[in-house]
């Protein structure tokens, strides 16, 4: 959850009338990661929509996401990154606790490039 003085209310806003995110979370109560409720709250306050609406718009971009990767497509973000699935090959393995040899089945995993913007913006 955003603790209260997070967000600046009353403030005004850039051209276009949005907030820029970085305006918006620059530390979510000292905690070290940010929950979907977080982003929600970031959404509707730049987007200036109700937290309904803006679940409801996270929730359609994820629902995209998903639905492109099911269906193999690579999806671009220019600037953010990139999601794309990949395979893994079946193997063998190990149980830590017993030391007996385990079949690991083939599966599928999705990746994330970082964007180039993305990572410089992390400096």
């Amino acid at each position: 959850m955003i603790p209260a003085g997070t967000i600046p209310t009353g403030e005004a806003r850039p051209e276009g009338g949005r907030r820029h995110p970085e305006s918006v979370i620059e530390r979510v109560g000292g905690q070290d990661h940010v929950n979907k409720q977080d982003l929600v709250a970031v959404v509707a306050e730049t987007g200036e929509l109700s937290k309904a609406k803006a679940g409801e718009v996270l929730d359609a971009v994820f629902d995209a996401i998903s639905e492109s990767l099911k269906n193999k497509q690579e999806v671009r973000l220019v600037g953010f990154g990139t999601f794309s699935t990949s395979r893994r090959k079946a193997g063998k393995g190990r149980n830590p606790r017993t030391g007996e040899e385990i079949e690991i089945a083939a599966s599928a995993t999705v990746r994330f490039k970082a964007g180039k913007a993305l990572k410089d913006g992390l400096d």
